[in-house]
C-alpha cells in the first residue's frame, strides 16, 4: 500500500518548553518518512519556541503568525502551508506513540467516506485516560466520559468506531475535505472548534471514526490553563451556542435554541451564587413567613413594602464568571448575521439527515450542573420545548444494576433477583450487571462485570451509566456513587436493620445497639441519597414511608 503524503500541523504559543518532547517523537514515527512533513504554526509567542525549533529541528517547517490568533486560525494557516494529501493536527504538548500516524491514516485509506479520524489520548504517564471519544449534550457541550480514569479499567473498542467529532489536539482529516468544509471556525479562538468541525462534517455526508490504536501522551492542558477561567467560560459558552445554531436542521433548532438560552441564564446565575429573591417586589406582612420574600401583585394595599438587599445598595458586586455568560449571549447577538450566513451555507450543502446524526451525540441530556434545582430546571425546559422528544427514539438508556454479592451459576438471594432484574431490564435498555464477583461464565443476555475491590473499575462503570439501581452496603463503601449526579435508584427490599437486631438477639445488648446505629446511619444514607425507591412488598411500601419522612424525604 502507497501511503498518502501527510503534514503534520502544530498549533504553538509560548511552548518553547513542550516542543522539544513533541517534535522529537515525531522523528520516531513509523510512517515513511519522506511521506510526512512537520509544519510548527507560532501564535506570536514571546518565548524561544521558534529558536528552539529551528535550532533543534531544521526540517520543521515555521509559520510565524503576527499575533496570537487561537488554535482554530493558526491550524488553518497551517493546512494552507501545507503540501500532504492528509493533515495532522498535534497539540504541542504532546507526544505520539511510533504508530500513532499510521493508525489515524489507515481508515482514511479503507473508506472514501471516512474523512476524519481521531486517537486515543493519555495522560503523560499513559495510565489514565484524557480523551477517549467524546460526548454532547444538547446545547452543545462536549463531554470526556472517561476522562481522568486509569487506563486498565476503561473497556475501549477494538477497531474504530463512529464519534460525533474527533479530538483536535490529536486528529487526522483528508486536506480536500477540511477546505471545502470550511476548516476549523476562526472565530472560535479555541475550544470546540473540533466538535463544530466534527459535527459539520457528519452533515456534509462523511464519516468520523475515532481509532483507539492511534495513542498520544498528553501534559494536560498546558496552553489552556495560562488562560483565565472567566475567559475560558466565556469561549466554552460563546461557541457552544455557535456550534448549534450552525449545525442542527430547522425543525431541531426551533426546539434546542430557546432551551439553551434559558439554560445558560439559569447557570449565570447559579455559577454567580445570585438569589432570584433578591430581586423581588417584597412585601412584609404579619404572617410566620414574612421574612420569605416572594412576588406580590402590583395592586396589593395590605402589607408593608420591604426594600429588598438589592434596592438598599447601589452597586452589587457579581462574579466574573457570571458575566462570561452574559457576555457568550452579547457576543452571540452581536454577531448573528455572520454567523447565521454560515449556518446557511452549512444547511445548503446538507447530505445528511438530523435523524442520523443525533445518536452519535451519545448524552444530549447530559449537564453542567448537577445540582437538583438546575436539574429540574433542564428536564422541565427539554420537555417543554421538545428536546426530550427529539432525541427519544434515539437514545437507550444505560442502566447499571450493582449488587454486594457473587454472581454465578449457584447465587444467593439478593444476587438472584439482580439477575432477573437484570434479565428484563435488558429487554427494553442497555443494562450492565456489576458484581463483587462473578464465579464461571454464567450464559446472560447483558453485559456482566466483576468490580471486585477496584473503586476505580466501578467508577468507569458509574459514568458510563445513566440510571444506577443498588442496594445493601454498595453506597457505604462506595460513596461516590451516590455522588455521581447520576440517577439513583435504591432497592430497599431487605430491612436489615431489623434483621440484625433478631439475628443478635442473644449478644450481649450494648453490641446489638452498637451493629444496630451502624446499620441505621448506613441505610439513612440510603434513603438521603436516592432518588427513587424499590422494595419487595406493599407492607414493607408503609414501612419504608415512614423511614423516608423521618429523614425529610416526604412532604407532610
Amino acid at each position: 500500500m502507497v501511503w498518502p503524503t501527510v503534514s503534520i500541523i502544530i498549533p504553538n504559543y509560548n511552548g518553547a518548553s513542550y516542543l522539544r518532547d513533541c517534535l522529537a517523537s515525531l522523528r520516531e514515527l513509523d510512517y515513511p518518512t519522506e511521506r510526512y512533513e512537520v509544519i510548527v504554526v507560532d501564535n506570536a509567542s514571546t518565548d524561544d519556541s521558534i529558536a528552539v525549533t529551528r535550532q533543534a529541528f531544521p526540517a520543521v517547517q515555521v509559520v510565524v503568525l503576527p499575533w496570537n490568533q487561537g488554535f482554530a486560525a493558526a491550524a488553518n494557516a497551517g493546512a494552507r502551508a501545507a503540501g500532504g494529501e492528509v493533515l495532522a493536527f498535534l497539540n504541542n504538548d504532546m507526544r505520539v506513540a511510533p504508530d500513532w500516524l499510521r493508525a489515524l491514516v489507515a481508515p482514511l485509506q479503507a473508506e472514501t467516506e471516512v474523512a476524519c479520524t481521531g486517537g486515543l489520548i493519555l495522560d503523560w504517564e499513559g495510565t489514565r485516560v484524557d480523551f477517549a471519544g467524546g460526548v454532547l449534550n444538547f446545547y452543545g457541550h462536549g463531554f470526556q466520559p472517561a476522562y481522568g480514569l486509569p487506563r486498565a479499567v476503561v473497556d475501549l473498542p477494538s477497531e474504530p468506531v463512529p464519534v460525533l467529532f474527533a479530538c483536535g489536539g490529536a486528529m487526522a482529516i483528508r486536506r480536500a475535505v477540511f477546505q471545502e468544509s470550511g476548516g476549523f471556525d476562526p472565530d472560535y479562538f479555541a475550544y470546540m472548534e473540533d466538535v463544530d468541525l466534527g459535527w459539520r462534517l457528519w452533515v456534509l455526508g462523511y464519516r468520523v471514526l475515532f481509532v483507539p490504536a492511534a495513542v498520544a501522551y498528553h501534559r494536560g492542558h498546558a496552553t489552556g490553563r495560562r488562560i483565565p477561567w472567566a475567559q475560558r467560560r466565556l469561549l466554552y459558552e460563546r461557541n457552544a451556542l455557535a456550534t448549534i445554531i450552525k449545525n442542527y436542521d430547522e425543525v431541531n433548532l426551533a426546539r434546542a435554541l430557546p432551551a439553551a438560552l434559558l439554560l445558560m441564564a439559569r447557570r449565570a446565575l447559579a455559577r454567580g451564587q445570585i438569589d432570584p429573591r433578591d430581586y423581588a417586589i417584597t412585601v412584609r406582612a404579619e404572617r410566620p413567613d414574612a421574612s420569605s420574600p416572594g412576588p406580590t401583585d402590583a395592586g396589593a394595599t395590605t402589607g408593608e413594602q420591604s426594600a429588598s438587599p438589592v434596592e438598599s445598595a447601589a452597586v452589587q458586586t457579581v462574579s466574573a464568571d457570571l458575566l462570561s455568560h452574559l457576555v457568550a449571549m452579547g457576543l452571540v447577538a452581536e454577531e448573528i448575521e455572520r454567523l447565521w450566513a454560515k449556518r446557511q451555507a452549512i444547511q445548503q450543502r446538507r447530505r445528511r439527515p438530523d435523524r442520523e446524526i443525533v445518536p452519535l451525540f451519545r448524552a444530549p441530556f447530559e449537564t453542567n450542573d448537577r445540582q437538583p434545582a438546575h436539574l429540574r430546571c433542564q428536564m422541565s425546559l427539554q420537555q417543554v420545548f421538545g428536546v426530550t422528544a427529539m432525541f427519544a427514539p434515539f437514545v437507550r438508556p444505560r442502566v447499571l444494576l450493582v449488587v454486594w454479592d457473587v454472581v454465578g451459576e449457584t447465587m444467593a438471594g439478593p444476587a438472584i433477583r439482580y439477575w432477573e432484574m437484570a434479565r428484563v431490564l435488558s429487554r427494553e435498555v442497555a443494562v450492565t450487571l456489576a458484581a463483587r464477583a462473578v464465579a464461571g461464565q454464567p450464559p446472560a443476555e447483558f453485559v456482566l462485570v466483576a468490580y471486585g475491590d477496584q473503586p476505580e473499575r466501578l467508577r468507569a462503570l458509574v459514568e458510563q451509566h445513566e440510571v444506577i439501581v443498588t442496594q445493601g452496603f454498595v453506597l457505604h463503601h462506595f460513596p461516590f456513587v451516590g455522588e455521581s449526579g447520576r440517577v439513583l435508584v435504591v432497592d430497599l427490599y431487605d430491612p436489615f436493620t431489623l434483621e440484625g437486631l433478631v439475628l443478635r438477639r442473644e449478644r450481649p445488648r450494648s453490641e446489638r445497639w452498637q451493629v444496630h446505629d451502624s446499620d441505621l446511619e448506613i441505610l439513612n444514607v440510603q434513603l438521603r441519597r436516592g432518588d427513587f425507591f424499590l422494595c419487595a412488598s406493599e407492607r414493607q411500601r408503609d414501612y419504608w414511608l415512614g423511614m423516608l419522612a423521618a429523614n425529610g424525604r416526604l412532604n407532610p
